[in-house]
């Protein structure tokens, strides 16, 4: 598999940890803050910090890692949450925006220069769903029924997968772009990540350059059906689609990605009980799994390092 083989130096991550101290009590600062509606992810009250490969950048993680009834598979997420922004490690005070009301690329394309005037040093991207190259013809006509038969909750989705995509949005934010939701995002290993999908997305943002915010970081989550982590041939894909992904950050001019551990919807990535009961560890004990989901990171991360650095 392309990237595997790269000659690139990791340090396996530390336990991740409901406070903000080191394993001898001396409290972390973080370098890089992601700004979202409830505050500074940074200053959150169960945010917990991992060193992530050796370097001084310290990142949040999830709060459902935390949370979660039962063990929870933690440390793949660590490997993964904000692998591609050590390149700013040596920026103190970073403040990156992202929120649900994200810019896609279109938006961006239209108003690169209004959104700069914001007091940022860079925002967090959203990639429009239907620039998906995989899902069967027709499947967002459906999606529009699907939507209008929620209304009206889900009225504004409608009208989303109805809005022409040169006018860009900044709605997709909540788990509706492209590489958060449940039915494209690279995490799910029925999605098939190309060049040919990244094209539009890369031409607006190559079309209108960062002048003002240079820490850009495009937004993955974890949306999709049960994770089986000893599936090799899905982890394979999964794997493919970062690769992908990479080296659109490369050639778009984002630091990398900000990756949202948390999961959403009926998928189960990290709760072990969970993932027991759904027949998905295999017989394996939570060791063994925790094992994989840290290799499976770990291959990952090095992947994405060898394209973004």
């Amino acid at each position: 598999m392309d990237g595997t083989n790269c000659s690139v130096r990791i340090q396996p991550p530390r336990t991740c940890r409901d406070t903000a101290t080191t394993e001898r009590g001396v409290a972390l600062k973080p370098v890089i803050s992601v700004l979202t509606p409830g505050g500074l992810a940074a200053g959150a009250g169960r945010a917990g910090f991992s060193r992530l490969f050796g370097t001084n950048v310290w990142c949040t993680v999830g709060q459902t890692v935390h949370s979660v009834a039962g063990r929870t598979i933690i440390g793949a997420c660590a490997v993964l949450t904000l692998v591609s922004i050590t390149c700013a490690a040596d920026q103190p005070g970073i403040v990156i925006s992202f929120s649900h009301s994200t810019p896609d690329t279109a938006y961006w394309r239209r108003h690169a220069s209004a959104i700069q005037k914001r007091p940022f040093d860079g925002v967090v991207f959203e990639i429009d769903p239907r620039d998906e190259t995989w899902l069967e013809e027709g499947y967002w006509d459906k999606q529009i029924d699907w939507a209008r038969s929620r209304s009206p909750e889900y009225d504004y989705l409608a009208e989303m997968y109805q809005r022409p995509r040169e006018l860009g949005s900044l709605s997709w934010g909540g788990g509706s772009g492209l590489t958060f939701s449940g039915a494209t995002s690279p995490w799910n290993p029925a999605s098939r990540y190309s060049e040919a999908t990244l094209t539009r997305a890369l031409e607006d943002l190559q079309a209108a350059p960062a002048d003002h915010f240079r820490f850009n970081l495009l937004g993955i989550g974890v949306q999709a059906p049960t994770t089986d982590w000893f599936n090799e041939e899905q982890f394979e894909q999964r794997l493919q689609n970062f690769v992908v992904l990479a080296r659109f950050a490369r050639d778009a001019g984002l630091r990398g990605f900000l990756f949202d551990d948390e999961q959403y919807g009926s998928g189960c990535v990290w709760n072990y009980p969970v993932l027991k009961n759904r027949g998905a560890t295999h017989g394996h004990s939570f060791d063994e799994m925790r094992a994989t989901a840290r290799e499976h990171g770990r291959r990952i991360g090095a992947a994405i390092c060898c394209r973004v650095s």
